[in-house]
């Protein structure tokens, strides 16, 4: 143990400032340029865009007090002449773990990250890791007795591969435009979670194009994605699939800030359609032109800044929806003996509201946030199960699936040594079982009418927590420690704890206790 601390205080001592079109990498980094993001959006010249992750370094040349953010590492050359720099971080996590169930077991993972500019047009970022056992907090089972074995099988790419690879290489002709080809996740949105396409799943192939014009911010992403899905009456099987994923954001007001949100999955044999390529907004009409059924989402981002430390942010997620059957959902809401037709199975939608707060109660580095999601049964699902809105047996949004609503809060503190991380989830939803299809498993196919699959999918009277309504209680603390002032690495101390309560079966407690060294690069996603 010692020599390994001696190891990663070589590769740390040499602060070196990175290049220009290299990702940020450090998580707790985006938590600080979410705070100056505000500041600067206030300012009548200057704007920052923080909805898409990840941002690069030369994203944040206008704030002028984050030279912190420069993450160490060890030099392996630098030409000035040339414009040449190299670095290397080597990243280690080495956790003793108790279990609740198992009561002893250590976790490791190692890695390595290096980065490498030619001028500031051309960046090339590699972050490699290898993990032995996967964090407890990084499961996407939120209804582990109940879910289809989609998520536990052996066979399952997601379990077969303990490699994660993270790749980039960004080039950029001017400074309003960037073509990253990489091997990567992508976030969308301004809380804790996204419902239009978040970073839960492994990295995956895909080339992304940015342009930044005036008060405007366009992202277009085409990916590779890999369908893998379980059914009764079928064996496992591994496909691949493509996604269109576009993204455009308006600073409308130095306080209000939205964006358009748009996605196409298509399972194809070879490639998707030429007419895809298009960098433009709006997919759904050529997607209806080409008369495919694909699965097509539309979305809504948006930011406001009602106060200059202080920002509410929310999500509005379209699958299916036709407004008649929506009036017809209101009318029972308000009226529970309303004798129409409500709850059609296609109204497929999602929201998110919440809020931050920096520096609360005027406590320096000391932030806040409460989130609430709400998701429709059989949001994200779609009748072909290779169409489903997911990569490799993960969620491309929330973790939880669908049929669910969860409120989740927490507080942190990140100082120049010391740190804590605490977040609380309340989550309702209406799990599935292995033949059943209440709308929590989007790897299910969804279809009302007759089917070969074992289950029915209603056409009406679908509300939201139908089926085994069950509740989660899970709680998250980390206190951690710097060694360095590079703020590379850590020594924490975690804790998990997750309590199930399914209606009219047993309830299902578990907690993790987990202390170790750890670099600030992999994120842990609760529960």
């Amino acid at each position: 143990m010692k020599r390994i601390y001696f190891i990663i205080l070589f590769f740390s001592i040499c602060l070196n400032l990175l290049p220009q079109q290299i990702p940020v990498r450090f998580l707790r980094n985006y938590q600080k340029i979410h705070r100056e993001s505000l500041n600067l959006d206030l300012s009548k010249d200057s704007i920052i865009f923080v909805s898409v992750l990840p941002i690069y370094y030369s994203d944040l040349n206008q704030i002028t007090n984050l030279k912190t953010l420069h993450a160490p590492g060890f030099r392996v050359f630098k030409n000035k002449n040339a414009k040449y720099n190299l670095n290397i971080n080597p990243t280690i996590d080495l956790f003793s773990k108790y279990h609740s169930v198992e009561p002893f077991a250590f976790a490791t993972t190692i890695g390595l990250a290096f980065d490498f500019s030619v001028s500031e047009k051309i960046g090339i970022s590699s972050f490699s890791y290898y993990y032995k056992t996967e964090y407890p907090f990084q499961t996407p089972v939120l209804f582990p007795n109940f879910s289809p074995p989609i998520y536990f099988s052996d066979d399952s790419i997601y379990k077969k591969i303990p490699i994660i690879n993270d790749f980039h290489i960004v080039y950029s002709p001017f400074d309003f435009l960037k073509i990253d080809l990489a091997n990567s996740r992508n976030f969308i949105g301004n809380g804790y979670r996204s419902l239009l396409l978040s970073d839960i799943a492994k990295p995956y192939p895909n080339l992304k194009i940015e342009a930044k014009f005036l008060n405007f911010h366009y992202n277009i992403i085409w990916a590779r994605l890999t369908s893998e899905y379980w059914l009764p009456s079928s064996p496992h099987e591994t496909q691949n699939k493509y996604a269109v994923f576009q993204y455009l954001e308006w600073r409308i007001h130095k306080r209000f800030t939205v964006g358009l949100f748009e996605s196409v999955i298509l399972a194809r044999k070879d490639f998707f359609n030429l007419e895809y390529l298009q960098p433009l907004i709006f997919l759904r009409p050529v997607e209806f032109n080409l008369g495919s059924e694909d699965n097509a989402l539309l979305g809504l981002n948006g930011r406001i800044i009602p106060l200059n430390k202080n920002m509410i942010y929310f999500q509005i997620l379209i699958d299916d929806l036709i407004v008649t059957q929506l009036i017809n959902d209101i009318k029972h809401r308000i009226n529970p003996e309303y004798s129409g037709h409500y709850g059609w199975f296609a109204n497929k939608w999602a929201i998110q509201l919440g809020t931050k707060q920096y520096d609360i109660f005027s406590l320096k580095n000391t932030d806040f946030f409460i989130e609430y999601n709400i998701v429709r049964p059989y949001t994200y699902s779609h009748s072909n199960v290779q169409k489903n809105y997911s990569h490799i047996s993960m969620p491309l949004a929330h973790p939880f699936g669908a049929n669910f609503s969860e409120f989740i809060t927490g507080i942190s503190y990140n100082g120049e040594r010391f740190f804590t991380d605490i977040k609380y989830i309340h989550a309702i939803a209406g799990a599935d079982t292995l033949f059943s299809h209440f709308g929590n498993n989007i790897f299910l196919p969804t279809m009302d009418g007759p089917n070969n699959y074992g289950y029915i999918v209603n056409s009406y009277g679908n509300l939201i927590h139908q089926g085994i309504r069950t509740v989660l209680h899970s709680a998250y603390i980390e206190l951690g420690y710097h060694p360095f002032k590079t703020n590379n690495h850590s020594i924490s101390l975690i804790f998990s704890y997750n309590h199930y309560l399914p209606e009219n079966y047993n309830q299902l407690k578990s907690f993790y206790l987990l202390i170790g060294i750890r670099s600030n690069f992999i994120k842990f996603n609760i529960p």
